[in-house]
């Protein structure tokens, strides 16, 4: 129905709401522009021939935050944009494509979306073998508690894929990786402060993932649950873990 447009298929328009009228805005983020190969790759995935011409399925799960991450008083999206596991090794030539990316979207003064930050989750190392799929994403003070005009964290966490080229999943059932990024509002930058961090799962997440096709997002929440201005809380698949530093590096525990 769509006829090959990615305008309306796998993108994220924006309404507004006011009484009983829902407004379309006609502001639209197209998700080819968060992933590896752009909007072409975007199309030979969503449009291919493997069960007929002009063949839709759905290849990306996003899950999706808002918070103030540059504070600036005005409240960014932040999205986790997944590609699921595909039937083909090439789609008009675009490879390498399934993997997870963390992205941050605010408006310029076009009135229009602006990406701030995109993020492959990778491993340490940029590479495939121990990535992140399938990530889930919030926002939140989980590094250090707030103070004056900090910025929180963007943070995405995902499950820990151990096969190395970019195909099909290999879970590691015992682990998840969590990532996180801090705006700086000195010089628009964007510090890492957790990259592939290991998280340590607990039983329902150990024994939900069967490594299939499709997973949805891990569901994640920054938590404050020592109350206003402290240190918060990350709320992974039913318990809570909170960051610190074992051995000199950051490590996320029960």
């Amino acid at each position: 129905g769509n006829n090959k447009n990615t305008d309306t298929v796998d993108s994220i328009k924006e309404y507004t709401f006011s009484g009983s009228t829902l407004t379309d805005n006609g502001r639209v983020i197209n998700l080819g522009d968060v992933i590896d190969g752009g909007r072409d790759a975007l199309k030979a995935m969503l449009y291919h021939d493997g069960n007929g011409d002009n063949e839709l399925r759905a290849h990306l799960s996003v899950d999706m935050e808002v918070g103030d991450v540059d504070m600036d008083g005005i409240e960014e999206l932040a999205m986790t944009v997944n590609v699921n596991d595909l039937k083909e090794k090439s789609y008009d030539g675009h490879k390498e494509l399934e993997k997870s990316y963390l992205t941050v979207y605010d408006y310029n003064d076009k009135n229009s979306w602006n990406q701030k930050l995109n993020e492959k989750l990778l491993n340490k190392d940029g590479g495939a073998s121990g990535r992140a799929r399938f990530a889930g994403v919030t926002i939140g003070h989980i590094s250090d508690k707030p103070s004056g005009s900090m910025p929180p964290e963007v943070v995405a966490v995902g499950y820990y894929d151990k096969n190395g080229d970019y195909r099909d999943c290999d879970f590691d059932k015992s682990r998840l990786l969590a990532y996180s990024y801090q705006y700086s509002t000195k010089d628009n930058s964007w510090t890492e402060k957790c990259k592939a961090t290991e998280v340590v799962t607990n039983g329902f997440t150990d024994t939900g993932t069967k490594g299939d096709d499709v997973q949805n997002p891990i569901a994640v929440a920054a938590v404050a649950a020592d109350g206003v201005n402290t240190k918060e809380y990350l709320f992974i698949s039913g318990s809570m873990y909170q960051i610190g530093t074992v051995d000199g590096n950051q490590r996320l525990s029960i």
